[in-house]
């Protein structure tokens, strides 16, 4: 098999709010189990013919699109309904007349960017980026193993 190692960890809460170290350590454990899965091991970096890197980074999205009103429709009064995190105003003008309709979503979103660098040349050899809508409790070991082994799915596996 090939002969991975790891860099250094960040330092600091720059990928709050999932940063808790626990949460570091099971997504590398996942990715230590897919790497191992396509023939990579874990050896130390003055040995290793490959560093893999990792980062983690999440946003808050907060979005808000004018939906186009029907032509000549009459509300008599503003009107708000929200369901299932997103909400749709109505807001009309003296004579009812919609003026603009919004619907309103809020998420998190979530990448995972891992990187396969060439020590010797410090050159990236392999790139692969994982994203998604991230939900409070969905970070189970099964989830982690799921989304380290679907974002190394490219990577060829060792001797191949």
């Amino acid at each position: 098999p090939s002969s991975t190692a790891r860099p250094p960890a960040p330092a600091g809460p720059a990928d709050e709010p999932f940063s808790a170290d626990e949460i570091r350590e099971a997504l590398q454990a996942s990715l230590d189990r897919a790497l191992q899965a396509k023939g990579y091991r874990l050896v130390d970096r003055a040995d290793a013919a490959f560093v893999v890197a990792h980062r983690v980074g999440v946003r808050d999205v907060n979005e808000v699109l004018a939906v186009p009103g029907e032509a000549g429709a009459v509300t008599p009064m503003a009107g708000v309904k929200c369901s299932g995190g997103s909400c749709s105003q109505l807001m009309v003008t003296g004579e009812g007349t919609p003026a603009q309709r919004t619907r309103s979503s809020q998420r998190t979103e979530g990448g995972l960017l891992v990187e396969v660098i060439e020590p010797r040349s410090v050159r990236v050899v392999w790139r692969a980026l994982n994203t998604g809508t991230v939900r409070p409790g969905e970070w189970t070991p099964d989830r982690l193993d799921a989304v380290a082994t679907q974002t190394l799915s490219g990577l060829p596996a060792y001797g191949r």
